[in-house]
């Protein structure tokens, strides 16, 4: 099992390359000079990553933390490779992951270093030991590796543990709605209504005629407006209508 051993960094804004320089014995600040002056000598040649390398060296110009493009132009510098170890505050686990240029990804040819990244604003050193006596996880954690240091890093603040803005997290599955039943609007009742209105209004029409011809065999004398309480025994109207 490997058991890395972390060595803090000061964080005076260089810590990307102290934490690069270490195992050298090199000066971050001066390192960072260096990265600056590579990145807009080689930017032309990073097809495709042109214009990033252009930004990125001049945001580090301008004394702005160093990220993944840094990195990636210090291994092609100095030909090593490059792990970063990630914390993730939210779930209390590292995310390891090789930030190396292109040209030496994954060739065990070139040698590798490792650095630390707290998950939100600092780098520090980490380096591989074999003697563990004295040492404590300088973090809970699950193996592998082991991260160990002289004094157990202090509890971070409620702020500070907060996941990164650029921190992943897997997304839930969207459960299906369920489908309801169309309900029946009250539009739709209404019409419903006014169908049953014009059904029964055409049956009385179509029944006019045959009640008007019953009234006339009936009553020949009275007229169709008129009713037999209106008519006096028939002296108003003639016999024949």
């Amino acid at each position: 099992m490997t058991t890395l051993e972390v060595v803090k960094m000061q964080g005076d804004g260089d810590c990307l390359f102290h934490a690069l320089a270490h195992l050298d014995g090199y000066d971050g600040g001066a390192l960072r000079i260096d990265v600056v002056d590579f990145m807009e000598a080689q930017a032309h040649h990073q097809q495709g990553f042109e214009e990033e390398w252009v930004r990125e060296a001049s945001r580090l110009r301008a004394s702005r933390w160093g990220g993944a493009t840094a990195i990636a132009a210090w291994s092609l510098m100095t030909t090593k490779r490059v792990t970063v170890h990630r914390r993730d505050l939210a779930l209390g686990t590292v995310v390891v992951e090789e930030l190396s240029h292109g040209s030496v990804y994954g060739n065990e040819a070139h040698p590798i270093i490792h650095i630390l990244h707290n998950g939100v604003d600092h780098y520090d050193a980490l380096v591989e030991i074999h003697d563990i006596d004295g040492r404590e996880p300088a973090w809970e954690q699950p193996p592998p590796p082991r991260y160990v240091a002289e004094d157990p890093f202090p509890p971070l603040s409620k702020d500070a543990q907060q996941p990164s803005r650029r921190s992943f997290t897997t997304p839930r599955p969207t459960k299906k709605p369920k489908t309801k039943k169309p309900e029946k609007t009250a539009k739709k009742a209404a019409e419903a209504d006014m169908e049953v209105q014009e059904e029964s209004l055409m049956e009385e029409l179509e029944r006019i005629p045959e009640l008007a011809t019953k009234r006339i065999r009936e009553h020949p004398t009275l007229p169709p407006r008129e009713s037999l309480d209106t008519v006096d025994a028939g002296e108003v109207w003639p016999s024949a209508f």
